[in-house]
Parts: structure tokens; C-alpha cells; sequence
């Protein structure tokens, strides 16, 4: 439905798309954490840098050491 210029959005309208807007998102960062995944379970290795950005940091760090607040990670990249 078009509206004319000056009319509302009603508070269920706008309840709605944020629903549907939420519900868009959480699809698509599923599909992400699945294609993740699946790359690595199927060893893809050169695939995976593609999940990053450019300027982006990975690190593995362990529960212990992250509790502890030391630094150290077993895997750190800086960048992809």
C-alpha cells in the first residue's frame, strides 16, 4: 500500500518490519555460521581467509588465558 505524503506509520507497521528486519538478520548470520563451518569441515582452507575483511584480526585464545587476562592466543592473523 502506497502512502500519500504526511501520513503515519502506524506503531504495528513499524513492529512488524523490525520483526521481519530481525528475522532478516538472524537468517543471514545463520547462513553465515553455517557456510563457516562447512568450509572448515570440509578442510576448504583457502576458502576461509574469504570470511574476513581485510583489515580484519583472528585469535584463538583459551578459556584459561582469557580468564586470567593474559594475551597470549595458540592462533593470532592480522589480517587476511
Amino acid at each position: 500500500m502506497l502512502r500519500k505524503k504526511g501520513e503515519f506509520v502506524s506503531a504495528a507497521e513499524t513492529e512488524s518490519s523490525e520483526v521481519l528486519n530481525a528475522m532478516t538478520l538472524q537468517y543471514r548470520l545463520q547462513r553465515l555460521y553455517d557456510d563457516y563451518s562447512a568450509c572448515l569441515d570440509a578442510g576448504e582452507f583457502d576458502r576461509w581467509p574469504d570470511f574476513f575483511t581485510d583489515d580484519c584480526r583472528y585469535r584463538v585464545q583459551s578459556a584459561e588465558n582469557a580468564e586470567a587476562g593474559l594475551p597470549h592466543a595458540a592462533i593470532y592473523c592480522d589480517g587476511k
